[in-house]
C-alpha cells in the first residue's frame, strides 16, 4: 500500500509518497501510519496535511452457480485509491473512494465443460444477431426519413410554383416522423452496446459502465417504441397527442422557471454553503432545491443550521428555503399543471369536434380518388416484382382517362 501526502511547508506545496508496510511487531489491529513513517524517518505534522491518498491493490474472485448459463469464474483485480481531503481545514475531512477494475486471466485447474462453451457460442450468435436486425432497421427507416424529405422539397416546390404559398412549418413536419427518428438512435445505441458486450463477453475489454449505459439506453427506448403502436387505437393515443400538442407550451414554461431555479440554486451556494453541506457545491444545492420542490427531505434541510449558529444565517436560511418552497410547490407546480390540463382539454374536445387541419392536410384531401383507383396504377408492371424498392407508382395522364366522350375505337 503506498500513502501520498501533500504538505504546506511555508506556503510550499511538498508531494512525497511513501510505502505503507506494516511493522513486523505490530498486527492489524494496532495499525498506526505514523509509526510506520517515523520507521522510515518520515516525519511532518498532521495539522499541515493537506491531502492523503492510499493506494492498494485488491484480487477477487467471482463465482457463479452452477445454475448460472455461464458457470466459469471471473477473476478481477480493483485498483483502489481512498482519499481523505483536508484541503479546507474547516475540522471535517470528506473521505472518497475509487476503484478501477481490470479483469485477470484465472489460473488453475478450471473443469470446463462443454455445454459452457456451446452457451457462450449461442450468446455470442444471438449478439450477431441483434447487431445484423437493428443495423437492417436503420438501414430501412434512414431510408424512409431520406425518401420523406425528398418528398418534402417535391410538395413545397409544388406549393410554390403552382399555388404561390410557402408551406408552413407545422405542414413540412409531417414529413418528419420522430418514431423512424427514435428508431434510428435506438438502432445506433444497441448496436455499440452489442459490441461491447462481445468484447466483454470475449474478456478483450473491461468497459462494464459503457456496456450497461448503451444497453440499458436502448431498452428504455425500445419500451418509448411501444407507444407508437398503442397510438393506432383512439383511446390510448390521448397521452402521445397531449405530450405533442403541449411540448411548445412546456418548454417555454419551463425556461422561465428555470431562472428562478438557478438564481436560487446560486445564491444558496454562496449564503448556504459554508454553513450547510446540502449546499457545499453547485450541483448538490441543485439536487437540494429539487429533492425540496418534489416534498423530501424538508424538515432535515431546515434542521441542519441550529438556532446555535450564526442568527443573520439562521433567518436568512429561514426566508430562503421558505420563499423557494412557497413559490414552486404552490406556483409554479400548480401552473406547470395547469398547461398540460389545459392542452389535455384541447385534446378531447378535438376529438368531439376534429381536429384542426392545415393547408397540406386540406390540398391532401381535396382528392376523392380511392387508393386502388385505376389513376394510381402504372401499365408496365415489369420490374416490380423482381425489385420490390425501385418499384413506384405513376399516375396515368388525364388524357388517357376514359369518360362518356372517349371513343371506344382508336
Amino acid at each position: 500500500m503506498i500513502g501520498m501526502f501533500l504538505l504546506y511547508m511555508t506556503f510550499i506545496l511538498y508531494v512525497e509518497c511513501v510505502p505503507l508496510v506494516p511493522l513486523k511487531n505490530g498486527t492489524m489491529n494496532n495499525y498506526s501510519v505514523k509509526d510506520i513513517l517515523e520507521s522510515q524517518n518520515v516525519s511532518f505534522s498532521f495539522e499541515r496535511l493537506v491531502k492523503l491518498e492510499l493506494k492498494f491493490p485488491l484480487m477477487t474472485i467471482h463465482l457463479r452457480t452452477k445454475d448460472a448459463v455461464l458457470d466459469e469464474p471471473d477473476c478481477f483485480q480493483f485498483d483502489v485509491t481512498i482519499l481523505y481531503d483536508n484541503s479546507g481545514h474547516n475540522g471535517e475531512v470528506p473521505i472518497t473512494i475509487k476503484f478501477e477494475p481490470t479483469t485477470l486471466e484465472c489460473h488453475g485447474h478450471l473443469l470446463r465443460d462443454d455445454d459452457n462453451k456451446s452457451a457462450l457460442g449461442g450468446l455470442m450468435a444471438f449478439d450477431v444477431f441483434i447487431i445484423v436486425i437493428s443495423a437492417l432497421s436503420m438501414t430501412l427507416c434512414i431510408r424512409s426519413l431520406f425518401r420523406a424529405q425528398q418528398l418534402k422539397a417535391e410538395v413545397v416546390d409544388f406549393f410554390l410554383k403552382r399555388r404561390g404559398k410557402k408551406l408552413s412549418v407545422y405542414d413540412r413536419l409531417e414529413f418528419l416522423d420522430m418514431w423512424y427518428v427514435l428508431i434510428v438512435i435506438n438502432d445506433i445505441v444497441t448496436i455499440a452496446g452489442s459490441a461491447c458486450k462481445l468484447e466483454l463477453e470475449n474478456k478483450d475489454s473491461n468497459n462494464y459502465e459503457n456496456a450497461g449505459i448503451l444497453l440499458g439506453t436502448g431498452s428504455l427506448f425500445v419500451w418509448f417504441g411501444v407507444l407508437r403502436y398503442l397510438g393506432f387505437f383512439e383511446k390510448y393515443n390521448i397521452l402521445i397527442l397531449t405530450m405533442k400538442r403541449a411540448s411548445p407550451n412546456i418548454i417555454r414554461f419551463l425556461t422561465c422557471a428555470m431562472f428562478f431555479y438557478f438564481g436560487f440554486t446560486l445564491c444558496g451556494w454562496v449564503v448556504l454553503g459554508p454553513y450547510h453541506i446540502k449546499f457545499r457545491s453547485v450541483s448538490t444545492a441543485s439536487e437540494c432545491l429539487f429533492s425540496l420542490v418534489n416534498g423530501d427531505d424538508m424538515f432535515v434541510t431546515f434542521s441542519v443550521i441550529g438556532e446555535n449558529a450564526n442568527p443573520v444565517i439562521w433567518y436568512y436560511s429561514r426566508i430562503f428555503l421558505y420563499t423557494f418552497i412557497s413559490l414552486f410547490i404552490y406556483v409554479v407546480l400548480s401552473l406547470f399543471i395547469a398547461v398540460i390540463m389545459d392542452t389535455y382539454e384541447t385534446i378531447k374536445y378535438h376529438y368531439e369536434h376534429g381536429f384542426p387541419k392545415g393547408e397540406l392536410m386540406d390540398f391532401v384531401e381535396q382528392c376523392t380518388d380511392e387508393v386502388t383507383s385505376s389513376l394510381y396504377q402504372t401499365e408496365d408492371h415489369r420490374g416490380c416484382d423482381t425489385n420490390i424498392f425501385c418499384c413506384c407508382c405513376q399516375r396515368k395522364n388525364p388524357d388517357d382517362i376514359p369518360n362518356e366522350y372517349t371513343s371506344l375505337i382508336r
